[in-house]
């Protein structure tokens, strides 16, 4: 008898076939289609870009929440509990807990993927993320994570960042309602009197009341005594501030104290994340904050882009740049600018010569945000 061939089933190769059924499962909610979305993000895959591109019309629905604070606040234990009453009124909830990448390997513990067997068993969508090595704490990616899970359709997105002091004030950028949490015997009430952390906060949480219920209390009252010096004087209250003749609408931050490990004051948090997010609608704060959120993700991804083709296209100038660097022939400011203009002049599909401008502004804080 004749030998029978099995013929392999063909493969699908329209890509966008391909591209519209990933996008009709993340709408759906498909979690199993979300985490390999983000993977693909996360490792810049080819089609990453066009993914991103096809879910960010599809955003713009999500109250981004960011969690910052010193390692000891309890961050780990409040955001669960917090994504949880978070998802309310058919409303998903996700967590992206941010842990920290060696400075020599890249690699992470994620030690909060550890932690996350009650989160991940509860119906939340978890996703531990490493830093990547980013002075602002949070990786570049993290942005287009966001856009990937807003268009799936959660309702609140909570970020938990590294937690490594003041410098970690990236977050502010992708959050709309900024917590800082902190708890009693940290030291943190004076650590938290210097301008730079308590500007990014939108709210401050003194948590584990549950452990030092009178410590709780005294540190919050210290920290609002220390955030009321400027309200008194200007007749401002904790909270949403309505606008004047005198001056515009306003938020100063409340401080609240709380118990993420028994619940206690969680729905009243709540309560004042959902008086921040009616503040920033009533105000148009929410389209502020998307202007500056897509302007420094602009200028962060304009500066990647050069410099890969500075790698790519000019290895020789750029290893020559790099020695006169080392050797102190040249400033390390002086020899970027120097090599940002050569791909300008060198790119015959430019229009004409872009203004020195758009050399020196691609340039940004540690943190990501424009200058």
């Amino acid at each position: 008898m004749p030998k029978t061939v099995v013929m392999p089933r063909p493969i699908a190769t329209d890509a966008r076939a391909d591209l519209a059924t990933t996008l009709d499962r993340v709408a759906s909610g498909h979690v199993r289609t979300i985490s390999r979305c983000i993977s693909e993000i996360e490792n810049a895959t080819a089609r990453a870009s066009e993914l991103v591109a096809a879910l960010d019309p599809r955003a713009g629905s999500a109250l981004v929440i960011g969690v910052t604070g010193v390692p000891g606040g309890g961050k780990s234990t409040l955001v669960p509990e917090l994504a949880r009453r978070m998802a309310r009124d058919d409303r998903r909830s996700a967590i992206l807990a941010v842990d920290p990448s060696s400075p020599l390997s890249g690699g992470a513990i994620l030690g909060d993927r550890i932690r996350a067997s009650e989160p991940a068993g509860s119906g939340l969508f978890f996703r531990s993320v490493a830093s990547r090595g980013s002075l602002g704490g949070l990786s570049r990616t993290l942005d287009d994570v966001v856009t990937l899970l807003d268009a799936a359709g959660y309702g609140a997105i909570v970020i938990e960042t590294v937690g490594t002091g003041q410098s970690e004030i990236a977050v502010t950028r992708l959050a709309h309602t900024t917590l800082l949490v902190t708890a009693p015997g940290l030291g943190d009430e004076i650590q938290a009197m210097k301008a730079g952390i308590l500007e990014t906060a939108d709210i401050i949480v003194v948590n584990k009341a549950d452990s030092d219920p009178r410590g709780a209390v005294a540190t919050a009252e210290t920290l609002r005594n220390a955030l009321s010096f400027s309200m008194r004087a200007h007749g401002l209250v904790e909270g949403a501030n309505p606008a004047t003749a005198d001056r515009p609408a306003s938020w100063h931050a409340p401080v609240r104290v709380v118990s993420a490990l028994k619940g206690d004051g969680l729905e009243e948090l709540v309560g004042v994340i959902t008086a921040h997010r009616d503040f920033l609608a009533a105000t148009q704060g929410f389209g502020e904050w998307r202007r500056r959120r897509r302007l420094a993700r602009f200028r962060e991804a304009l500066r990647d882009a050069l410099a890969a083709r500075a790698s790519a296209d000019h290895e020789g100038l750029l290893r020559q740049a790099e020695d006169e660097v080392v050797a102190g022939a040249s400033t390390p400011v002086g020899a970027a600018t120097r090599i940002a203009e050569t791909l300008i002049k060198n790119d015959e599909s430019a229009p004409g010569r872009y203004p020195s401008a758009v050399v020196s502004g691609i340039e940004t804080t540690d943190q990501g945000a424009p200058q």
